[in-house]
C-alpha cells in the first residue's frame, strides 16, 4: 500500500504528464490534406483521395495517399483539388476573390505564388487564381488585361510543366482579345490548337478542339477571313473526332460541331456576302439538333438579315438568342448588341436613343468579360 506521500507524489507525476500530453496534442500539428477528385475511369463516378499533392504535371499528378502510399493519377482525370496546406495568403485571396475584391485578392494570391514555404504545386494554383482575378478585374479597367498577359507570361516561365498549362495559355489568348489585339489572340489559339491536336500530355480533345473555334472567332475580329475559315475546319474536324463514353463530353462535342460547321457562313457574311448565306442560317436553325448549333445559327441568321434590311425580322433573331441561349456568353451579348442596332433600323428617324443606350450599356455592365462589350463600349462612345 503506498505511504501518502508516495500517493501524492504519484499523483503530481500523473498530472504532469497529463498536462504534458496536452500540451504536445496542442502543439502537434494537424496535417491538413488535399483531396483530389477524379473520374474513376471503371465506374465513370468522380471519387475523392485523401492525399498531399506533390507534383501537378502535365504528364501525371502524383500524391502520397494519407496511407502512405504513393498514386500517379492521370491529369485528364482530375476534376478538381481542393488544397489542404496552403500560406495564409492563399486563403485571404479567396475570400477577397468570393467577395469580387479583385484587387485585393490578385495581391493576396501573388504573395502566395511567391512564398517560400509553399508547395510548387500551390504556387502554381496560386499563380493561376492570381491571373483570373485580373481578368476579372478587367471588366472595370481594361488596363488589366496587360496585366493577366504578363501574369500568364510569369506562369509559363516559372511552370512549364504544370498541368494548367493549357487553361493559362488559353487566358492568355482570352486577355489578349479582351484587350483589344485579336491578332494575337488567334495566334495564341491556334499554337494552343497546335500543341494539343495530336493528344500531347495534359491538353484534353475538347479544350484543344475549343482553342480551335475561339481562334477562328478571333480571326474573324481580326478581318482574317482565310485564317478563320481554316480555323473552323480544324475546329469542325477536332470536335467530330472526340469519342467518349462521358455524356456531357460527347454533348459539348456535339455542340462544337455544329457550331463550327457554320463557319463557311459566318465568313460569308463577313465578305458581306449575307443574301447568300441566309438560307444556311435558316436551314442550320432548323435542323440543328443542339442548343448551342440553333443558337449560333439564329445569331448569324440575326446578322443576315440586319445586312439584307430586314431589321425588324432581325430583332426577333437577336431577341431570341439573348433571352433563351444558355450556352455562351459572347453570343448573348452579341445578340444584344445586334439587337440594339436592329431596333434602331427598325424604327429610322423615330429610334428611341434611351432605349439603344440601355441595352448597349446591359452589355457593358453585365457581359463586361465578352468581346462585345467593347463594341458597346464604343457605339456608346460615339453616340
Amino acid at each position: 500500500m503506498l505511504t501518502p506521500s508516495l500517493r501524492s507524489v504519484r499523483v503530481v507525476a500523473g498530472a504532469a504528464v497529463a498536462v504534458a500530453l496536452a500540451a504536445s496534442a496542442v502543439a502537434a500539428p494537424q496535417v491538413k490534406y488535399d483531396q483530389v477528385f477524379r473520374i474513376n475511369e471503371r465506374t465513370g463516378k468522380t471519387q475523392a483521395v485523401v492525399c498531399t499533392v506533390q507534383s501537378d504535371g502535365l504528364d501525371r499528378v502524383q500524391v502520397l495517399r494519407r496511407d502512405g502510399r504513393d498514386l500517379s493519377i492521370d491529369p485528364l482525370e482530375i476534376v478538381e483539388i481542393v488544397w489542404g496546406d496552403v500560406p495564409a495568403s492563399f486563403s485571404d485571396g479567396t475570400t477577397y476573390a468570393s467577395r469580387s475584391d479583385w484587387e485585393s485578392a490578385v495581391a493576396s494570391f501573388q504573395e502566395a505564388a511567391g512564398d517560400g514555404d509553399a508547395r510548387e504545386p500551390v504556387k502554381a494554383i496560386a499563380r493561376l487564381h492570381s491571373l483570373e482575378a485580373l481578368l476579372a478585374w478587367g471588366v472595370a479597367d481594361a488596363a488589366r488585361y496587360a496585366d493577366a498577359i504578363a501574369e500568364a507570361d510569369r506562369f509559363l516561365s516559372d511552370h512549364s510543366a504544370s498541368r494548367h498549362v493549357p487553361t493559362v495559355r488559353a487566358h492568355k489568348a482570352r486577355a489578349a482579345w479582351l484587350g483589344g489585339d485579336p491578332v494575337a489572340a488567334r495566334d495564341g489559339y491556334r499554337a494552343l490548337f497546335e500543341t494539343g491536336k495530336d493528344g500531347a500530355d495534359g491538353y484534353s480533345p475538347l479544350e484543344t478542339a475549343r482553342a480551335a473555334l475561339e481562334g477562328a472567332r478571333a480571326a474573324l475580329a481580326a478581318d482574317d477571313k482565310p485564317g478563320a475559315e481554316d480555323l473552323f475546319q480544324r475546329a469542325r474536324d477536332a470536335f467530330s473526332s472526340i469519342e467518349s463514353e462521358d455524356a456531357a463530353t460527347s454533348a459539348h462535342a456535339a455542340a462544337g460541331a455544329e457550331v463550327a460547321a457554320l463557319g463557311p457562313a459566318y465568313v460569308k457574311l463577313a465578305s458581306g456576302k449575307a443574301g447568300s448565306v441566309r438560307s444556311t442560317f435558316e436551314s442550320a436553325a432548323r435542323d440543328n439538333q443542339t442548343s448551342a448549333g440553333v443558337a449560333a445559327a439564329r445569331l448569324g441568321l440575326g446578322h443576315a438579315l440586319l445586312e439584307t434590311d430586314e431589321p425588324r425580322k432581325a430583332q426577333l433573331e437577336f431577341a431570341w438568342v439573348a433571352g433563351l441561349d444558355h450556352t455562351d456568353d459572347d453570343r448573348r451579348a452579341e445578340a444584344l448588341v445586334g439587337l440594339a442596332k436592329a431596333a434602331q433600323a427598325a424604327a429610322g428617324d423615330g429610334a428611341d436613343a434611351a432605349a439603344y443606350k440601355a441595352t448597349l450599356a446591359r452589355v457593358v455592365a453585365q457581359y463586361g468579360s465578352t468581346p462585345a462589350a467593347r463594341e458597346a463600349a464604343q457605339l456608346l462612345q460615339s453616340m
